[in-house]
């Protein structure tokens, strides 16, 4: 069963970049809302808001990806 660890190995990996793709995303949205709160730039803030979603949609693929292992 070498080939089963090998595999479960490559989709952890997979998924620890994954995960760290999407806390660099948050992170930018974070720093993004403090720019625009403090700016008071509602076309920023729009924009975070938007690419909200995107993190939500990666954090579903995220925990299905987990549920199927």
């Amino acid at each position: 069963m070498p080939g089963c660890a090998l595999l479960m190995n490559m989709e952890l990996e997979e998924l620890n970049k994954c995960l760290r793709d999407m806390a660099m995303m948050v992170e930018k949205a974070i720093e993004q809302t403090f720019v625009a709160f403090e700016d008071q730039n509602y076309t920023m803030a729009e924009d975070v808001i938007k690419g909200d979603r995107n993190v939500n949609d990666m954090e579903r693929a995220i925990e299905s990806r987990c549920l199927s292992l």
